[in-house]
């Protein structure tokens, strides 16, 4: 064991107290979050002074155009502003180290652990908060024809159908270029019945198999080529069931974290009692959703949901 170690970009010698200030906890922990964060390709990362963030969008997107005759002039008009809010949740990690850790020489290898756990323990909530937004704000929904690791199983059907009926919604001008930027968050327990190729059966005997398509409209790499989609395997969709489907845009959603001075991300106390010090790391963040309009302030047409995919898994097992 050593008694120097370096942690994030501070080094620190066994002393009465660890200098594990802001910088050092912080950043170690924000560098592996995203790394680790599933659903962060589709969201805009920015970060805010303010525990509220509000957006002001304009009421009417278009601005009025009038045709008139040479000579005359047209009508004006006023443009109207709507506001949208939304809080940031605080979230809280704690680490405490014992004084025997001193002892043994092993307090640094017990922090950076805990700093480690203490970012997969983030980058799940904060992946969790998009996720969370996702299906609660999407515009667009459809179900499956049959579940998608069954023989009946039309993948690429359903998910053109769930992009015919984004492009009935006049309220979010979707474009054929906006799908052509689109990441499709399917659970991960299907991955073989995506990844393979497609299947023909028998139409008198469901379960004989015809023949094994060489080229299949759900394979990633195909799709990819063709449409420009994104697939990417999500496990905390394994427990809803659900595909969703994210155009990524300026116009679909922000992830906000809380970037101020007035409340430490990390701070660092010793509880004489117990014999540890302890470390605090806090995060406000949050998402926001661009509405669609003033009478749609929370949903957004380019977050589209393809329910029952799947049966969804309980929490058992895990």
């Amino acid at each position: 064991m050593v008694d120097t170690y370096s942690l994030g970009i501070q080094n620190s010698e066994i002393q009465n107290a660890l200098k594990a200030g802001s910088t050092a906890i912080s950043r170690l922990v924000d560098i592996n979050t995203f790394r680790k964060m599933e659903f962060i390709d589709a969201v805009n990362m920015r970060t805010t002074e303010n525990i509220d963030v509000h957006m002001f969008c304009q009421d009417d997107e278009l601005a009025p155009l009038f045709e008139i005759g040479e000579g005359t002039t047209g009508a004006y008009s006023r443009p109207t502003q709507y506001e949208k809010v939304i809080h940031l949740t605080k979230y809280r990690c704690g680490v405490e180290i014992t004084d025997e850790s001193k002892i043994r020489l092993d307090r640094a290898v017990q922090l950076t652990n805990s700093i480690k756990s203490a970012s997969k323990t983030f980058a799940w909530n904060r992946d969790l908060e998009i996720l969370r937004t996702f299906l609660t704000s999407y515009g667009v929904s459809a179900t499956a024809g049959a579940k998608w690791n069954t023989s009946a199983a039309d993948p690429a059907g359903d998910l053109g159908n769930l992009i015919d009926a984004a492009f009935t919604k006049d309220i979010a001008k979707i474009s054929e270029d906006d799908i052509n930027n689109m990441v499709v968050y399917y659970p991960a327990k299907l991955y073989s019945q995506i990844r393979q190729p497609a299947k023909l059966f028998e139409a008198s005997q469901a379960n004989v198999l015809v023949t094994r398509s060489q080229v299949n409209t759900t394979d990633f790499q195909w799709a990819g080529d063709n449409f420009g989609i994104t697939w990417v395997g999500s496990q905390k969709l394994n427990y809803v069931g659900k595909t969703v489907c994210v155009i990524k845009s300026d116009e679909t959603a922000d992830h906000y974290t809380y970037s101020g001075s007035e409340v430490p991300e990390v701070e660092q106390g010793r509880d004489a009692r117990e014999g540890t010090d302890y470390w605090i790391n806090t995060r406000y963040f949050g998402t926001m959703v661009y509405p669609n309009s003033k009478n749609q302030k929370n949903n957004n047409d380019r977050i589209m949901v393809l329910n029952t995919v799947c049966d969804p898994l309980t929490m058992g097992n895990q």
